[in-house]
């Protein structure tokens, strides 16, 4: 049996070129293109038997108003496309004129064409569907699920910086979810170590995350500046903890292309990326090879050039989330949409399926996150608070403390913008966004400051990363956090 990508992307195109612009327009030469001469459909229209030959299916088509020209919503998706050497089936969702169709369409591959040799077809009333059980079955059934193999579409967030671990990320995919494992600071052998622990505890999916760009140093002039720009910021905090202000950390290189090498070697089920784009071969390569690429986007347009490059999923990350801020195009500081405006604006402009991030902690976030468009979540706050997390213990306590009602985007601690949870540092820099080192040469000045605020137990000068989200949390353990998502969503879906 051979599964390849490269056959269900041909198949999608197909169905996006010809079916749909087909059926949109009203143009049976593009629909004579995708059906073979003698496919036939079946199914029921509002209850009535429904029958046809191709032939008769493409002349309706082309005798009545196409929805083009009735000005009527045409809103078709591709719910999944499952492909076997030479035969494949896709689901859709086509939304036109007063119907809901629900299509199961078999492919079988011609002569090196796939053509559409038999089609079923359903209409599903709206009403019908919020008074009944369909719902329930389908909130977590969807294109990202049949994509990722997951039982249900809830992300835990890649955190980095040691804060993402083995349990976590096994704890979410084995409850259905699927779990994630940020490794932007790791070197290539700690990658494979990580991903080879983590297939020994579970076979389900995970998503493995890297940064594209990976530091923000221009040269060592613009460096030496900045750092005496930071020394006069930074040094009365320094002073505060009776410590010396470190030297000029030394130059970074960057790792990515190792780390990229051994996505490679061990094929994850699922990789992501963030802070940039990738180059349209590396992704038809990790496709090709199996692997899902997911990428992140803070702007309608970043959203647009991923879906251009021909990522699988897009991950759109409001503003309220915790940790840095992985825009790409534009300045982090003007790329500051909401979580719930920015899938609404996204979903209108791309058509490949959707992550809502940021915001979200509880059943009535997935819901609204779903409603709006999104086929999935992803989590970061809430299960950065658990137990199971890589965090600090005093990290996890500020997150259910009332300072977690206050957060912030600063560049103070690591030359990149990120919301953590205010500190008296953050608050009198709100405006110093050119007086720090760039990443992550300020992270690494920042750290022996960190390291003495902790140990003196001054924490109102240590950056404790969260969202705006963290006032609600509840959780403490990974498993009954999810456990209460999938109840709640089903309860508020079901």
């Amino acid at each position: 049996m051979k599964i390849d990508k490269t056959e269900e992307t041909a198949i999608k195109n197909a169905i996006e070129q010809l079916y749909f612009k087909g059926i949109y327009e009203g143009n049976i030469e593009l629909l004579r293109k995708i059906f073979h001469k003698d496919a036939l459909l079946f199914g029921d229209i509002k209850g009535v038997p429904y029958y046809k030959t191709a032939a008769q299916y493409i002349e309706g088509v082309g005798s009545r108003v196409s929805p083009e020209k009735s000005g009527k919503d045409f809103k078709p998706t591709i719910i999944s496309i499952d492909v076997i050497n030479t035969i494949a089936t896709a689901k859709l969702n086509v939304k036109m004129y007063d119907f809901n169709y629900y299509n199961f369409i078999t492919f079988h591959k011609i002569d090196g064409k796939w053509l559409i040799v038999n089609k079923t077809l359903t209409d599903v009333e709206l009403k019908q569907i919020f008074s009944t059980k369909i719902i329930k079955i389908m909130w977590n059934k969807n294109r990202i699920t049949d994509l990722l193999g997951i039982e249900y579409p809830v992300f835990q967030g890649p955190f980095g910086g040691g804060l993402s671990t083995v349990e976590l990320t096994t704890t979410v995919s084995k409850l259905g979810g699927l779990g994630g494992y940020g490794a932007y600071t790791l070197s290539p052998q700690e990658i494979y170590d990580v991903h080879q622990q983590i297939k020994s505890i579970t076979d389900k999916p995970y998503n493995l995350n890297l940064w594209v760009n990976d530091h923000d140093i221009i040269d060592q002039e613009h460096t030496e500046n900045q750092y005496k720009k930071a020394v006069e910021i930074f040094k009365p905090y320094y002073d505060s903890l009776s410590i010396e202000v470190p030297p000029l950390p030394p130059s970074f290189e960057s790792r990515f292309q190792n780390q990229l090498q051994v996505i490679f070697d061990i094929k994850p089920k699922v990789f992501s990326f963030m802070f940039g784009l990738l180059d349209p071969n590396i992704i038809e390569r990790l496709k090709n090879q199996g692997t899902i690429v997911v990428g992140n986007a803070t702007t309608v347009d970043e959203a647009i050039a991923l879906e251009n490059i021909g990522v699988d999923v897009i991950a759109a990350s409001g503003f309220e989330s915790g940790g840095h801020r992985p825009s790409f195009f534009d300045k982090a500081e003007l790329s500051t949409t909401g979580t719930f405006a920015l899938i609404q604006l996204v979903k209108d402009k791309v058509k490949t399926p959707l992550v809502a991030a940021g915001g979200i902690a509880n059943g009535r976030g997935i819901s609204a996150a779903m409603t709006l468009g999104a086929e999935a979540v992803q989590i970061g706050t809430a299960f950065l608070a658990t137990e199971e997390s890589g965090a600090l213990p005093i990290h996890k306590e500020f997150l259910f403390s009332e300072a977690a009602k206050f957060t912030t985007l600063s560049r103070a601690y690591t030359g990149r913008l990120g919301r953590g949870i205010t500190t008296e540092i953050t608050r009198k820099l709100l405006t110093a966004t050119d007086q720090t080192l760039p990443f992550p040469l300020q992270t690494t000045f920042m750290a022996s400051m960190r390291k003495a605020a902790l140990e003196q137990k001054k924490h109102e000068l240590v950056f404790f990363w969260s969202g705006q989200i963290a006032p609600i949390l509840k959780h403490k353990n990974a498993s009954t956090l999810m456990k209460s998502l999938i109840e709640e969503a089903n309860e508020l879906m079901g």
